[in-house]
């Protein structure tokens, strides 16, 4: 357990922030379907600091909106916020793009988040950061393809890697289960039932319940999966707290290091905002987290 001495030193902000190198735009995948505007990252990198830890940020927005640039529909608010506030506390912030609905369908966003994972594997030593020391971080529909390919391996086994090459993932009012009571032979069901999630995003994730199935996070958990924290706000959306709640009695069932974080007083959108903040809850228990390795 950490002292409290050394949480302070944690969790505290630079009295004087030092300069942050930012990269924007990077391509990270060469395949021959990739879209040269999505299939892009921007870097914020820490200065003065060597292997330092990465946290991979995906955006939310219904995998059909939102973007690396500005992933949050609150007036004042920039991406970039977020990219500063690692990189000033010695974290680098990569924030990844990939491609939307309806133009793809399920698994080609999750695919681009395995290939941006891999890409920053490949690449973040190059820069001065420790490839054995990558997080992800994902909200709202960001946080599904972050649990996702954290727990499902095809997806970074296709890229050459496995989930136990992730630290650590951070789910901020996520998505992790797309279905209501189905199995894996589970047959397809008459309109309306069931009443998931994926139901109502066929243009996402397709008709064919079992594919919703496959694409839940809560059903590839296993005790190799790595440490999750789960945040979700007190006004969040729908049944995202249950989600959450339950996704983490899921994994602390395998006995994988879970947390699960309520954040009052939040909605949908503040809590990923307010994380920047001082003294907010989220955003101590994410530096400590990456700092540590350990949810709490």
């Amino acid at each position: 357990m950490l002292s409290l001495v050394s949480l302070m030193l944690t969790m505290a902000a630079p009295a004087e922030a030092p300069p942050v190198a930012v990269v924007r735009n990077v391509a990270y995948s060469t395949e021959s379907d990739r879209d040269e505007y999505r299939n892009r990252c921007d870097l914020y990198l820490p200065t003065g600091v060597d292997k330092f830890p990465t946290v991979i940020f995906v955006h939310g927005g219904s995998w059909s909106m939102g973007s690396k640039d500005g992933f949050l529909m609150l007036p004042g608010h920039k991406a970039q916020d977020h990219g500063r506030f690692f990189a000033e506390r010695g974290i680098a912030a990569v924030h990844v793009n990939y491609r939307l609905s309806p133009k793809v369908k399920h698994p080609d966003h999750v695919a681009d988040v395995a290939r941006a994972i891999a890409w920053v594997r490949r690449n973040i030593a190059k820069r001065g950061g420790d490839p054995d020391q990558i997080f992800l971080m994902g909200h709202s529909a960001g946080g599904h393809l972050v649990a996702l390919a954290a727990t499902d391996p095809q997806y970074l086994m296709a890229e050459g890697l496995t989930p136990s090459m992730i630290r650590g993932v951070i789910g901020v009012s996520g998505v992790y289960s797309l279905t209501g009571e189905l199995t894996p032979t589970a047959k397809p069901l008459a309109a309306g039932q069931p009443s998931g999630p994926g139901v109502l995003l066929g243009h996402v994730f397709g008709a064919d319940v079992r594919e919703h199935f496959q694409a839940s996070p809560v059903q590839h958990v296993t005790k190799s999966s790595p440490p999750f924290l789960l945040a979700y706000a007190d006004r969040d959306l729908l049944l995202l707290p249950a989600q959450a709640v339950a996704f983490q009695e899921s994994l602390s069932a395998a006995g994988v290091p879970a947390r699960k974080l309520l954040v009052a007083p939040r909605d949908h959108q503040t809590i990923l905002k307010s994380m920047l903040t001082p003294g907010d809850p989220l955003g101590d228990a994410v530096l400590a987290f990456i700092r540590t390795g350990k949810p709490g």
